[in-house]
């Protein structure tokens, strides 16, 4: 996240990290819709970060492996520039697009009401990363300010994730 209430301390291989889940349309432990998580682990360069969590009610262990063929790519604007079928769940009626511009701006809207309007940048050039805002409004689980990173999963598929202050929001579309 980028709204400051994410911390991240990597010292050598060690990790520890703490911030704010989000239950999305689920709930924590006696309802809560939000709740302090704590992760720690270990960090092998170009290999995998893993670790375990707990928060929420919740406790458990994580791996995350390197991915050269997504980390080792460049990123630019003229990559994830174009048009975009969001990608919903097998079964949806929702159905959606994403219109990406030269310059990074985008517009985002789905059949049932809910859209947005923001911008991506180039985060990381070599490493296929970019950030994101939007303000998104008329959505069920929450409208207003959100910010995240994104990437390209080869040459048609960008994946957008990110939150409020309030609530996250993930999305893959393909071109």
């Amino acid at each position: 996240r980028n709204d400051g209430s994410t911390t991240l301390t990597l010292a050598s291989a060690p990790l520890s990290a703490s911030g704010t889940g989000y239950a999305g349309a689920a709930t924590f432990q006696g309802g809560a819709l939000t709740a302090p998580f704590t992760f720690t682990g270990t960090v092998s360069e170009g290999s995998r970060i893993a670790g375990s969590f707990t928060g929420g009610g919740l406790s458990g262990t994580f791996s995350l492996d390197y991915m050269p063929t997504l980390n080792q790519r460049s990123a630019s604007l003229a990559a994830i520039q174009g048009n975009y079928s969001v990608v919903v769940p097998s079964g949806s009626a929702i159905t959606g697009t994403l219109q990406v511009s030269a310059n990074g701006s985008f517009t985002y809207q789905v059949s049932n009401g809910c859209s947005a309007t923001g911008t991506l940048a180039v985060a990381a050039a070599s490493g296929n990363t970019y950030s994101w805002s939007a303000n998104r409004a008329g959505c069920t689980n929450g409208d207003g300010a959100f910010n995240g990173l994104a990437y390209m999963d080869g040459a048609s598929i960008l994946v957008m994730s990110g939150a409020s202050a309030t609530a996250p929001w993930a999305f893959a579309s393909q071109k």
